[in-house]
């Protein structure tokens, strides 16, 4: 599908995109260039999701069975739940390790 392609284009560009924002530009540019280069790398985020996701949802409803249905849509939100707990909890114990400092 052409919007998949499409999709996946902009999922290669965001990563980048973010990669740029993380590694590169701290050391070489002011803390305003990496809050926009975040800024555009949520924006390209937002957008692949919202093209990606229709499909998805709808490829996943048609090749469950319908009588577990409901049961495998429970999963898959609670997988999606736990996965957005579990990263700030990461994110916590990686600021305990370190210090809570943003410097090396």
């Amino acid at each position: 599908s052409p919007v998949l392609r499409l999709a996946a284009a902009a999922c290669v560009l965001q990563a980048s995109v973010t990669c740029l924002a993380v590694l590169y530009l701290p050391s070489r540019s002011g803390p305003q260039t990496v809050f926009v280069a975040l800024c555009a790398a949520s924006t390209l985020f937002g957008a692949v999701k919202g093209s990606y996701f229709v499909a998805l949802e709808a490829i996943f409803g048609d090749s469950t069975p319908q009588a577990r249905r409901t049961s495998f849509y429970v999963y898959k939100q609670i997988s999606a739940t736990a996965g957005l707990s579990v990263g700030p909890l990461i994110a916590v114990a990686c600021f305990a390790l370190s210090h809570d400092t943003w410097t090396r």
